[in-house]
């Protein structure tokens, strides 16, 4: 018998081999899963989803713990919803599961607030005056990341697995990053990246 845990365990075995860079995020989603309690028509007794055949669980459960989620963060529980969309798709292409329950679901948690504000010239120098601090509390490595963030305007997760590999023409006319399609979001082609002086400098 396959229990959610046996699911979410497997699932996530699986976006390591495939290299998947945000597992860790997937994980904190399905610990919330797994933790959920609810009635069991088997039992007759409430327990926590985790327990539970995968098979068994039903859209009805997923839609009333993503919209418990909802009223605590609308963004979490959409990202938790594709999480769980996700997960449910790949398990039934396995048959571990009769169906994707959570196909063709609308967001629970509705629509989200755009996230288009941007850091004036003084919340700039503001952000790079704390990050010279020593005291800080940040290690050397997370403070060249954080204004490597900065200086290339590209994700965090991309900032942070940066390798050597990729970096190009450092000596030249034309400095440049080129993040491997593998490691960017919609993971269909690299993505170039020019490097500007200040990023440079950062990097060496």
């Amino acid at each position: 018998m396959l229990t959610v845990d046996d699911l979410a365990d497997n699932y996530l075995a699986h976006l390591k081999a495939k290299g998947k860079l945000s597992w860790k995020a997937d994980e904190r989603y399905l610990k919330r899963l797994k933790a959920h309690v609810a009635l069991d028509p088997a039992t007759g007794r409430r327990a926590a989803l985790g327990e539970r055949p995968a098979a068994s669980i039903t859209k009805r459960e997923l839609t009333d713990l993503l919209a418990a989620g909802a009223k605590k963060s609308k963004t979490s529980a959409n990202r938790m919803q594709s999480t769980l969309r996700t997960m449910w798709g790949w398990a039934s292409d396995r048959d571990d599961v009769p169906a994707n329950l959570l196909a063709g679901v609308k967001k629970i948690g509705g629509k989200e607030k755009s996230k288009d504000r941007v850091l004036t010239q003084d919340e700039l120098r503001a952000f790079l005056a704390v990050l010279a601090e020593a005291a800080t509390r940040a290690t050397p490595i997370v403070r060249l990341a954080l204004r490597g963030i900065l200086l290339t305007a590209q994700r965090p997760s991309e900032v942070a697995g940066m390798m050597l590999s990729e970096l190009n023409d450092l000596d030249g006319a034309k400095p440049h990053w080129i993040i491997p399609r593998h490691r960017t979001k919609n993971k269909k082609a690299e993505h170039t990246v020019p490097l500007s002086p200040a990023a440079l400098a950062l990097i060496k």
